[in-house]
């Protein structure tokens, strides 16, 4: 199933930079969807017209749901968190011409419309321990509170949320991870010159593709491909059948080979990089396959993550104790913030608005109201105890995710507070995460062992 990009990041399969106004205008197409915010569910067009938030009188309430509640199904291939709005997911698709039915999608991510449109809801337990809704050509399971998403069963069972529930071993010892809405696996660079391949459906069925320095991974929604960059001026980018095309570039901004962080912009649909070792960010064309641009930002920069809204990029300076901002457009730099000691990881929660700053080494996370307007300055809000190596957001619920390198626990943040609510045992020198839709899980690499952690937060 498809999901939110950290991651994101946001994912906009259909457009990127579609508002929620567009497709509640009486002028728009017809589509219908799901709004979730807060402790309501309305459905949306279901009838060829459009019935938004703003319209609440024509929009049909599901009971029977709460904040924690899943809504999944064939429906959420398509996925776009309104970024304009706090707390609102858009679950949305394109409808089938009349006197046809949705029976899925292609690989543009537009509908596979048939004749004949059969109700999946009248199979018995089709969405046990959920309410099946039936809409065209297929249907989704809103999932009863603590139970949560599974390709067999459609609810699971909801065990041992809050803890670690498995691991899986690689062949080699596993670098930065990514998950693909697209293929709904998790792919994570390894040493060996390997990416290998988790299906979350069972956690066992690990495969390996080829791509030499593997170490960075990044998914980018507007192609629907899974890039892996090396540092040494090699990458590879795999579809989502994991066919795998490998590619060079000029990596003469970043001589000391030494790539830490990576992010996706959807508003430039740009590639960025941090290059610990020469103090800059590389910008890289996933179309082009080039690095378009490097900037300077401040000394030994680690951490990187995008506000998906407006397009800046910030950037963690670890020994500069500091976080640069990088303008979108422009490409120019300003010191964002300063005093961050340690700062290593950066992530933007959509869900608030607001961008985390993680200190190594236990130093704390600092949160920031990001300008909306160049130069993109940040604004402290708050801080609390918790800080590690790499910070992650739940796209699903604005939980956030902290792993402690040197630790082994994933600390979990949920939304909308600004605190750690569990520790939750991971992989020992926990080092990076992905955050799997699919499932529900993180998964976590380990700096010193080959093995992934698999957490089912709370």
């Amino acid at each position: 199933m498809a999901t939110v990009c950290e991651f994101v990041l946001l994912l906009m399969f259909v457009s990127v930079a579609r508002s929620q106004q567009d497709y509640c205008s009486s002028s728009g197409s017809p589509e219908f969807g799901i709004v979730y915010s807060g402790q309501t569910v309305f459905s949306v067009g279901l009838n060829g017209t459009c019935s938004c938030p703003q319209y609440a009188g024509n929009a049909t309430l599901l009971t029977g749901l709460d904040a924690n509640s899943y809504v999944k199904g064939l429906v959420s291939r398509v996925v776009s968190l309104e970024n304009n709005l706090a707390n609102v997911m858009q679950v949305f698709q394109r409808t089938c011409p009349a006197g046809t039915y949705l029976s899925g999608y292609n690989t543009s991510f537009y509908p596979i419309c048939t004749t004949s449109d059969a109700n999946q809801c009248l199979i018995p337990n089709v969405c046990d321990h959920g309410i099946c809704q039936k809409i065209p050509g297929t249907f989704y399971c809103v999932c009863n509170t603590g139970w949560l998403y599974n390709a067999q069963s459609i609810c699971s069972k909801p065990d041992a949320l809050g803890s670690n529930v498995g691991s899986v071993t690689l062949s080699g010892g596993p670098q930065r991870p990514a998950y693909s809405p697209v293929s709904n696996r998790v792919y994570i660079p390894s040493v060996g010159n390997i990416i290998s391949i988790i299906d979350p459906a069972n956690n066992n069925a690990v495969t390996t593709r080829s791509c030499v320095n593997a170490y960075l991974a990044v998914f980018v929604p507007t192609l629907g491909y899974m890039y892996v960059f090396s540092g040494t001026g090699t990458g590879c980018y795999l579809n989502a059948t994991d066919d795998l095309t490998t590619f060079t570039y000029s990596n003469t901004f970043c001589p000391g080979n030494s790539y830490d962080g990576i992010v996706f912009n959807p508003v430039n649909n740009k590639i960025y990089f941090t290059c610990r070792s020469d103090g800059k960010v590389g910008i890289f064309d996933p179309v082009a396959l080039s690095v378009v641009s490097s900037v300077t930002v401040g000394n030994t920069p680690i951490g990187i993550g995008c506000n998906t809204v407006t397009g800046a990029v910030y950037v963690a300076n670890y020994i500069s104790n500091s976080v640069s901002a990088i303008d979108p457009n422009t490409n120019s730099v300003i010191t964002a913030a300063t005093g961050t000691a340690n700062a290593h990881g950066v992530v933007y929660n959509p869900f608030n608005q607001k961008l985390y700053v993680s200190l190594n080494s236990g130093g704390g996370t600092y949160v920031y109201t990001p300008a909306v307007t160049a130069p993109w300055g940040l604004t402290l809000v708050t801080s609390f105890g918790a800080g590690g190596h790499n910070i992650i957001v739940n796209p699903y619920k604005g939980d956030v995710y902290i792993n402690h390198y040197g630790g082994s626990a994933l600390q979990v943040v949920p939304y909308p507070t600004y605190a750690v609510s569990v520790n939750v045992p991971a992989s020992t020198n926990a080092f990076a995460m992905a955050y799997s839709s699919y499932n529900n899980r993180v998964y976590v690499t380990s700096a010193t062992t080959t093995g992934v952690a698999i957490i089912a937060p709370p």
